[in-house]
């Protein structure tokens, strides 16, 4: 586009937010209602319907200075919005939060963003976060789009070994993925396999086996109360059912 950048009505929220010190919360939200010279009552009635949205009720007098990681959040997403932008651009935004924090602001932003009906791109190298707030996923490499899908459309049908790494897929062969869920070790004396790693993760457990014969490797996820250790040896069984073939190996219809 030849427009110029100042007119394309896109609004970033920078990973280090970029909230204006000197000005307090109610003056960081009204900053670009008021560079496109809205009328006062307009602008109090903006910041404070966008105070109550992002559940900042009472806070506009406040220093943001003074605020926690997750109020200094909402206020940079009610900036963002009270100027009306077209597209909201989010880059990384929330990579400076705890875990459990992270994960409630970005169901908030999700939530609030689709509710005032403004398209919002997210950059991230986080799988999880694109996948929880995202309704078409775009994967990059060198500038590029690799491809460009809905979350579960990606994830049911990734189509090639590139994209299958990209989304985290474990077990990936050349014609096929095995979802670890898909994978069943069972300990047996005799098996081919030994596990060589066994980490918790949550309420499961993750069992990388190694093949004694071909050296090959398979992720499989277990159950807490698996009773296999490391260096037990296992035998495997595979769900058919939830194998998913690389889209230029599956059989035309």
């Amino acid at each position: 586009t030849h427009l110029p950048t100042g007119k394309r009505n896109i609004i970033m929220v920078h990973q280090d937010l970029l909230l204006f010190p000197h000005m307090n919360v109610y003056e960081n939200i009204a900053y670009g209602l008021k560079a496109r010279r809205r009328g006062k009552k307009e602008i109090n009635t903006a910041v404070e319907e966008l105070l109550i949205m992002t559940e900042l009720e009472g806070y506009g007098n406040k220093n943001v200075n003074d605020l926690s990681g997750g109020e200094k959040q909402r206020v940079a997403l009610a900036r963002s919005i009270a100027a009306e932008p077209h597209i909201i651009l989010l880059d990384e935004p929330f990579s400076g939060l705890d875990t459990p924090l992270r994960r409630k602001i970005r169901q908030f932003t999700a939530e609030l963003v689709r509710k005032k009906g403004i398209t919002t791109i997210l950059v991230t190298h986080d799988r999880e976060e694109a996948f929880t707030m995202s309704d078409k996923i775009a994967l990059m490499e060198d500038g590029e789009i690799l491809k460009c899908e809905d979350p579960i459309t990606l994830m049911t049908d990734p189509g090639d070994r590139k994209t299958s790494e990209f989304l985290g897929f474990e077990n990936i062969m050349e014609k096929y993925n095995i979802p670890v869920d898909a994978v069943e070790a069972i300990p047996d004396k005799k098996g081919e396999y030994v596990i060589i790693s066994d980490s918790f993760t949550g309420r499961a457990r993750t069992v990388i086996l190694r093949s004694q014969i071909s050296g090959e490797t398979l992720t499989s996820e277990m159950p807490v109360d698996f009773p296999g250790r490391i260096n037990t040896a296992c035998r495997i069984r595979i769900d058919k059912n939830k194998i998913i073939p690389l889209s230029e190996n599956k059989p035309e219809v």
